[in-house]
């Protein structure tokens, strides 16, 4: 089975969905299923290459998921589901979400990598970036549970995060507004 990416989806999120679709219960059975071990944003070719062979998808279906540089911008930036953003703006090593926005599609975000991004735009809620059970933080290449903590199992989607305040929604709401295109 091989889900379609879905829109502003990170690609940790779809490795995750595509592990779930197919059965697996950990993201290192589906890495060393299809030796994809290092699939990142920025990934090689050949590692792209064994996930469009594991998918059957072309490159063009999976493009959205890589973050390239721009062609025509010069310096550090990424190419983020096609939104150029300085590479310093981005968390490349943590993963955060929303609880509610993983319980109703099962989707990561590309947009809470945003640095700045604390909260979920659409539940007022702070993005979790751990265990609300044993503390564990959660990182984006964490081969274990798909979308449990890797130390205790506990499901990330239904984790109860604290409210955001005001102005942390008022950023986020504004960033995702940009990042979407809907200003």
């Amino acid at each position: 089975i091989s889900p379609h990416p879905l829109p502003f989806e990170h690609p940790a999120g779809y490795q995750r969905r595509l592990a779930s679709a197919n059965g697996l219960t950990t993201l290192g059975m589906l890495h060393a299923l299809h030796g994809i071990e290092r699939l990142s944003p920025r990934g090689s070719d050949d590692v792209w290459a064994r996930l469009n062979a594991a998918t059957g998808l072309s490159t063009k279906v999976l493009a959205s998921l890589r973050w390239p540089p721009p062609p025509d911008v010069s310096g550090a930036w990424l190419s983020v589901c096609g939104r150029p953003i300085r590479h310093r703006h981005l968390d490349m090593v943590r993963l955060r979400w929303c609880p509610a926005c993983l319980f109703q599609d099962d989707r990561l975000h590309a947009q809470w990598s945003l640095i700045h991004m604390t909260s979920c735009p659409i539940h007022g809620t702070r993005l979790l970036e751990g265990c609300t059970h044993c503390g564990r933080r959660s990182l984006l290449l964490d081969r274990w549970g798909v979308w449990g903590c890797s130390r205790c199992g506990t499901d990330r989607r239904h984790a109860t995060p604290p409210a955001a305040n005001d102005a942390e929604v008022a950023l986020s709401r504004a960033l995702s507004a940009a990042f979407s295109g809907d200003r």
